[in-house]
């Protein structure tokens, strides 16, 4: 993909099995995995979670989603959650 990808979390055990991520791309080209969308896109996005069961709620935020695919600009703020699903 090119650029630069930066990971960092906490994963609690025992009796608090809690998680978040933090997870931040700087220039990806993503047209390796899909060649119809060349260019340079940069984020930052944070996630949580209750646990790791398939029923756990999670949230995740993207702070940032900036640059250019296929000759177009791309720029978003988002906020997505879900329950009960990962």
């Amino acid at each position: 993909l090119d650029g630069d990808a930066t990971f960092a979390g906490r994963l609690g055990l025992g009796a608090d099995p809690a998680w978040s991520l933090q997870f931040s791309g700087r220039a990806l080209d993503p047209a390796p995995l899909t060649p119809a969308l060349p260019g340079r896109v940069s984020f930052d996005l944070d996630a949580r979670g209750a646990d790791l069961t398939p029923e756990t709620a999670f949230e995740a935020h993207v702070q940032r989603i900036d640059g250019r695919l296929a000759g177009f600009p791309v720029s978003a703020p988002s906020t997505c959650s879900a329950a009960n699903r990962l």
